[in-house]
């Protein structure tokens, strides 16, 4: 465990949260006690060839992984809620991984966790509209962050949360319909969507707010 660097709060009580990684090991086996892996845990580590992340994982962060030149296998678990698109570099690079195990689906050009039902990301940020598979009940962590051509958005009934930075920066998203199932709605979830002006909420729903900025912009 030293070799692991964990989030501490104010009151110096250690988290579940894997903030960085600091041994020498080619073949790193990552504590069974985490279950986030934070923004650059493991970014530009030359000497990792290995790394095996247990079942109680269920968010990567941004570029958690990226440029690690020699990182040729990942055992990826299957109980993922939230990964950023490049977590491993890049989208392509990040949905192969994940695509070797079958909890993992490709449909309508989203990386889909099947089981716990969320879309993780997406594959082509280039398109105009995209329509959330039916069944789907989470849009997780910058799912569709900077898909700048993004004009409108379908979700379906079911989805029941937004997580944090879902929609960043699509600045041209303009008509979405949340569905009465939404409960949750998580930080920065669309701030920079100059153009969503016109929106309806269903009640009951959630929306985080860091200090006194409304974090739906």
């Amino acid at each position: 465990m030293k070799d692991f660097v964990c989030f501490e709060n104010e009151k110096g009580i250690k988290e579940n949260v894997l903030m960085e990684y600091e041994g020498k090991s080619k073949n790193v086996v990552i504590p069974s006690n985490f279950e986030i892996i934070e923004n650059w845990c493991f970014e530009g580590n030359s000497i990792i060839e290995s790394v095996e992340i247990p079942e109680s994982v269920k968010m990567i962060k941004d570029q958690a992984f990226a440029n690690c030149p020699n990182l040729k296998s990942v055992k990826i678990p299957g109980g993922l809620l939230s990964v950023a698109p490049d977590a491993f570099g890049n989208a392509e690079s990040t949905a192969k991984i994940l695509l070797e195990n079958p909890n993992y689906i490709k449909e309508n050009g989203l990386i889909i966790n099947k089981v716990c039902k969320s879309v993780l990301f997406v594959l082509d940020s280039s398109k105009e509209s995209y329509s959330i598979p039916e069944g789907t009940k989470i849009i997780g962590l910058d799912a569709f962050c900077k898909c700048e051509n993004l004009k409108e958005i379908t979700i379906p009934d079911g989805v029941v949360s937004l997580e944090m930075l879902s929609f960043f920066g699509c600045t041209n998203l303009s008509k979405i319909q949340f569905p009465k199932t939404l409960k949750f709605i998580g930080g920065a979830a669309f701030a920079l969507c100059h153009n969503l002006k016109d929106f309806s909420l269903p009640e009951n729903v959630d929306i985080v707010k860091v200090g006194n900025e409304h974090l739906l912009y």
